[in-house]
């Protein structure tokens, strides 16, 4: 997968993308993203992925809608997994076997024409030429807020949804004030 193209509404929470997919046959086509504006802090939050890690958790939220949706034995959900760490790795892994199998063929476009004849030619709109850059992924670096405290109280609500989902008594997941504490303490330092 390729992003070529990405504006934010701010107004309303999300980012639009135009990516370029490769299909099982070796073509390749162009499809339209949507997602949260918000969708790079609650990643964090949910596998416990440092915020400074941008480019990871971008890959997770581009190739997320692409992962099978059948669960096999090599992935465990985040609500499966007995730590987040498990539940991290399974899925960065997942994501990055996607990345290889999906993504074209890497391409040099040659200049800012060459993908506008792209998204020209598969019939996209004209509105997406005026949000063609050089990185198409600056706009989501440059407008997404990965707020540390902001994080942590998602990764409080995602903790409390995976013990009431896992009925998990056991203390193996971290409490709302040891998750709490750990994301001020990194903020600190």
């Amino acid at each position: 997968m390729e992003v070529i193209s990405v504006k934010h509404s701010p107004d309303r929470g999300v980012f639009s993308s135009v990516i370029e997919v490769k299909q099982p046959s070796g073509d390749t086509v162009l499809l339209a993203y949507v997602f949260p504006s918000d969708s790079l802090e609650w990643r964090a939050a949910e596998y416990g992925i440092d915020p400074g890690e941008q480019d990871l958790l971008l890959d997770i939220v581009l190739y997320e809608p692409f992962l099978p949706p059948t669960v096999d034995k090599s992935r465990v959900p985040l609500f499966a997994a007995d730590t987040i760490e498990e539940a991290r790795k399974s899925h960065v892994a997942s994501i990055m076997d996607l990345k290889k199998q999906i993504r074209p063929k890497a391409r040099s476009w040659k200049s800012m024409e060459q993908k506008a004849d792209r998204l020209m030619t598969a019939g996209a709109d004209r509105v997406w030429l005026k949000h063609l850059t050089e990185d198409a992924l600056q706009p989501i670096r440059l407008d997404s807020v990965l707020d540390e405290e902001v994080i942590a109280e998602k990764a409080i609500l995602v903790a409390d949804a995976r013990r009431a989902f896992r009925r998990d008594r056991s203390g193996q997941d971290k409490s709302r004030a040891e998750i709490f504490r750990s994301m001020r303490l990194k903020k600190e330092q």
